[in-house]
């Protein structure tokens, strides 16, 4: 009897010691679903919809003083839809916010700030610089723009830094190059195989914080070593990326005719949210004006695009590569992309004194002029992360299939 009574007693403890490991598992998962939830469904939807749009049409405001939503209207192009906006925004008192909320303007308000003397010429010789890393997909969308610009192509040439591919882009851009001379008459167009060692990131970890250090130092040695092989006599260095996916075709005659020492256009991106609406946001997120207390500690940045309402050009503090042009007689008198951390106040603020970002402070600190151009507009092709938008697009679905 006491063994069975034993037993019973043995038997009813598993029961509860696996009742309880079976409620502590079910907890962990609903704990887990409710985390997922939030990452994965609340947290974009909350960016992407309230954030972003609560700012540009609740916050932000047009140079006249009225809120941006007064002065907006909405048009379909094949069933997508995007806001236009019919004022010029006013700059931002406060931090320019990350995200996608860059407001399209109505092309009237843009094209005076781009529209050019009729009677612009230049002979001035432009080599286009661009650093090249598996970017054998980009490379043959990338040659139809640099073919379609109207700048003369007999003044222009092509330069191509290669380093550290595992695919064809180095053969694939030697044959771009060729064509470059050949079809279309640049002035020259080269690839080279840059000898630098380092930098393990690949397209998908490249913007990764932990990565940017190594990243962005890799770089400016590249860029640096580029400009050393390609720059003979040209009269400006123009760097593009190679995955820039529009830039206007006069681009190079805008640069000429705001004739600054070092400019750099407004990099954005566009992308169909919920399957339906375009939105514009800043990809470029190292061109920017730091605004600085009295005290030297930097409060807060605002990006290129945020500064149309001062003018076709505006001065800023750093740049960003995507689409910059720098007077080549700069780089001979000794500016350069550095490689080391650049910190004259002592203090490197999210990588601020490497590569481009530095450039601008290394710039400015030898006297150069650098400036952005607000309405010199380019965009970047859009690389999404799907971990962002499946849901948002899953929504929408729902959203259509049972309303």
């Amino acid at each position: 009897m006491a063994n069975i009574v034993r037993s019973w007693k043995r038997n009813l403890f598993n029961i509860k010691c696996r009742l309880n490991l079976e409620t502590i598992i079910k907890y962990l998962l609903i704990l887990l679903c409710i985390l997922g939830l939030t990452r994965w469904i609340l947290m974009p939807v909350i960016y992407e919809l309230v954030i972003n749009f609560v700012y540009m049409f609740v916050i932000q405001r047009c140079v006249n003083g009225d809120l941006l939503w007064k002065h907006t209207t909405f048009k379909y192009t094949n069933d997508i839809k995007e806001a236009v906006v019919h004022c010029i925004p006013a700059v931002p008192e406060k931090e320019s916010p990350i995200g996608w909320i860059a407001p399209f303007l109505e092309p009237s308000l843009s094209e005076p700030y781009l529209r050019l003397p009729a009677n612009l010429t230049s002979n001035d010789r432009v080599v286009i610089l661009t650093p090249l890393r598996d970017a054998s997909k980009q490379l043959k969308h990338f040659s139809d723009q640099l073919t379609k610009l109207t700048y003369p192509h007999h003044l222009v040439s092509v330069y191509f830094g290669e380093d550290g591919s595992s695919d064809d882009t180095f053969d694939i851009a030697n044959q771009i190059a060729n064509q470059l001379i050949r079809r279309h008459g640049f002035r020259d167009a080269k690839v080279f195989k840059l000898p630098i060692k380092g930098n393990k990131s690949d397209r998908q970890t490249r913007h990764f914080p932990s990565k940017q250090i190594e990243r962005r130092s890799h770089l400016a040695k590249a860029r640096n070593l580029l400009t050393k092989l390609a720059l003979k006599d040209e009269e400006w260095i123009l760097w593009i990326d190679s995955d820039v996916g529009y830039f206007r075709d006069d681009v190079i005659q805008q640069f000429l005719f705001s004739d600054k020492d070092i400019m750099v256009a407004s990099a954005l991106v566009s992308k169909i949210d919920l399957g339906y609406f375009r939105t514009y946001g800043v990809f470029d997120r190292n061109t920017r004006r730091l605004k600085t207390a009295s005290n030297g500690i930097k409060q807060y940045s605002t990006y290129v695009n945020d500064l149309k309402a001062e003018g076709r050009e505006a001065k800023i503090d750093l740049v960003g590569a995507c689409m910059l042009m720098i007077r080549a007689d700069c780089l001979r008198k000794g500016l350069n992309f550095p490689e080391e951390p650049y910190m004259p106040d002592g203090i490197m603020v999210q990588f601020e004194g490497l590569e481009s970002e530095g450039l601008g402070q290394l710039a400015r600190d030898m006297g150069f002029e650098v400036y952005g151009l607000p309405f010199l507009e380019i965009y970047h092709l859009y690389d999404p992360d799907i971990k962002e938008n499946w849901i948002l697009n899953f929504l929408y679905f729902l959203y259509k299939l049972f309303l």
